[in-house]
C-alpha cells in the first residue's frame, strides 16, 4: 500500500512504516517520469474558473483559455483547439459554460459507467451531476450516484476512479477491506488515480 501524490507541489510518499528508505527511494526513481508530468500538467489545486476572456479553465484535465463572444445568436459553449468558447446571446457565460461541462460530465460518465457496469455485473438506479461539497461522490441504497461537478476539471482516469469508488458501492455500502479489496481488482492502480484529485 505505497503511493504518491503531489501536495502544494511536494511528491509526498505515503507507506506503512516498516517499509525500508531503499525500497521508497526506488519506487521513487521507477515513478519519475509519472512525477515530472504531473507537476507540469496542472497547478498545485484547481480553482474554479473565471468567466473572463484569456483566464484558465481546465477540462478532462488539458488546460485551455476562455474566449467570450457577445451578441450572439444563440447561448453555446463550445471547445476549439486550445479555448472555450462561450457564445453569449443573453444570461452569464457563468450558467452557459456550466451548463456545456456538466453535458460534457454527463456523457464522459454515461460511457463510463457502461463499460464499468457490465465488467462488474451492477446497475445502477440513476445519476446526477450535482455541486457537492466535501465529497467527489455519494451512492444511496437505493443505487441512485451523485458526481460532483468539478470532476469535470480533472483527468479522465480521476473521473474513472471516482466513478468505480461508487459502483463498488453498490456491493459494499461501506469502506470496508472488502471495499478496498474490489475497487482493487478492478483498478489496480486505484491509487495513482486517486491522488490525481489531491485527496
Amino acid at each position: 500500500n505505497t503511493y504518491l501524490c503531489i501536495v502544494d507541489g511536494e511528491v509526498v510518499v505515503k507507506t506503512t512504516k516498516v517499509f525500508p528508505i531503499k525500497s521508497i527511494e526506488n519506487f521513487v526513481v521507477q515513478k519519475q517520469g509519472w512525477i515530472k508530468k504531473k507537476l507540469l500538467d496542472k497547478p498545485k489545486t484547481i480553482k474554479e474558473p473565471e468567466y473572463e476572456d484569456d483566464k484558465p479553465i481546465y477540462i478532462l484535465g488539458k488546460a485551455y483559455k476562455i474566449r467570450i463572444i457577445e451578441n450572439s445568436n444563440k447561448n453555446n459553449a463550445e471547445i476549439a483547439e486550445d479555448f472555450l468558447y462561450i457564445h453569449i446571446l443573453r444570461g452569464s457565460a457563468n450558467t452557459i459554460a456550466e451548463k456545456f461541462l456538466n453535458k460534457l460530465l454527463e456523457d464522459c460518465l454515461t460511457e463510463i459507467i457502461s463499460e464499468f457496469s457490465v465488467m462488474m455485473n451492477v446497475k445502477i438506479n440513476s445519476f446526477k451531476i450535482k455541486n457537492l461539497h466535501k465529497s467527489w461522490g455519494r451512492c444511496s441504497s437505493k443505487g441512485d450516484i451523485s458526481f460532483n461537478k468539478r470532476l469535470i476539471y480533472y483527468d479522465i482516469d480521476a473521473i474513472r476512479y471516482v466513478a468505480l469508488h461508487e459502483l463498488c458501492h453498490l456491493k459494499h455500502l461501506n469502506h470496508s477491506k472488502e471495499f478496498w479489496n474490489m475497487v482493487k481488482f478492478y483498478m489496480p492502480d486505484f491509487n495513482e488515480k486517486k491522488a490525481l484529485l489531491n485527496y
